[in-house]
């Protein structure tokens, strides 16, 4: 192998370090679609080299379950190509992308270390010793920290049901999270933690809201649901309830505009989803109803394809799904 054909590969992992890095903000638009696909076909060894990077990322992403460096880096190892310039550079790129390293996405990188979590797609249910039962969304992390004065859940991201237990050394039971701390008072709930705002759904009893900053505090009754974020408790609404068809493995869109539907396909399966520029106002007319799968994509976007006048493909490469109409 020449000195020549390394530089060249080497340039190529950077040029593919920065189209991960672009893909990890959000989905490409039209033009960078057609940047990257140009990019890809300029030789087989893009695609070889780009093949190899998404792998290593998959397996970091899904099977490492977010390691901490010493631990990713060892492996890392187990995949080292043949020359170790290379396997020195593919590893800065995947620590570029926030793969392995600290600097990304906090919230990921944080996760690797949680006493429970799920993937995207994978809902969990846990029995504590006090008999309490935990339901874990797609994509949840928590701990868990039973203490002499104090039943504490720490919510890392995602989304908790929570079905509290009796203690016989009468304990309190509270959950923190990123926005605020919840206290429960003989009860049901279910809360949900987004970057800016969190919210809760109570079905049995009671839940008291006390706000990160403000210590606003507020007693949500069963059959409600509110917002809050750190500093406000907003208007508390009638429960839906159908917001919560995710316990028994099921999505459910009511009246969904295909931008609604798309979110929720990220948010839950943690894909990439773009409509087609060219047809925004027919994919616009569209209005999904029905449940889903939460925990089969595939299964999602065949009963998509089969119920309404879309089209679907997924890039090999990039595993986003393109929607348009069908032709």
């Amino acid at each position: 192998m020449t000195a020549q054909h390394n530089d060249c590969e080497a340039e190529i992992l950077e040029q593919a370090a920065e189209w991960l890095v672009r893909l990890e903000e959000g989905p490409l638009n039209s033009s960078e679609e057609l940047l990257f696909q140009h990019w890809l076909a300029q030789s087989p060894l893009h695609q070889k080299l780009w093949q190899r990077a998404e792998k290593l990322q998959r397996k970091l992403h899904h099977r490492a379950d977010y390691l901490p460096d010493h631990m990713a880096k060892r492996f890392l190892q187990a995949q080292k190509p043949a020359h170790p310039m290379l396997f020195k550079n593919l590893v800065l790129l995947l620590g570029i992308t926030g793969i392995i390293g600290s600097g990304y996405f906090v919230v990921r990188t944080q996760a690797w270390d949680a006493d429970y979590r799920t993937a995207y797609g994978e809902q969990r249910q846990i029995t504590l010793a006090d008999g309490s039962v935990l339901t874990l969304n797609s994509k949840t992390a928590i701990d868990i920290d039973y203490a002499q004065n104090e039943r504490a859940i720490h919510l890392r991201y995602g989304e908790v049901y929570i079905e509290t237990g009796k203690d016989r050394q009468q304990r309190p039971f509270h959950v923190y999270g990123q926005h605020g701390r919840l206290l429960a008072l003989g009860t049901a709930f279910a809360v949900q933690q987004h970057e800016k705002k969190s919210t809760l759904w109570v079905t049995e009893h009671a839940v008291r809201i006390d706000t990160q900053y403000s210590h606003q505090q507020q007693t949500l009754a069963a059959g409600y649901q509110v917002e809050y974020d750190n500093h406000k408790i907003f208007n508390a609404q009638p429960l839906q309830t159908e917001q919560l068809l995710w316990r028994k493995g099921l999505l459910l869109a009511n009246r969904y505009s295909m931008a609604q539907f798309s979110a929720m396909l990220t948010e839950n399966y943690g894909v990439r989803v773009q409509l087609d520029p060219q047809q925004q106002q027919q994919l616009a007319k569209i209005e999904i109803s029905g449940t889903f799968p939460s925990n089969d994509l595939n299964r999602t976007l065949q009963l998509l394809v089969t119920t309404y006048p879309v089209a679907i493909e997924r890039s090999r490469f990039t595993g986003t799904v393109y929607i348009s109409t069908k032709k």
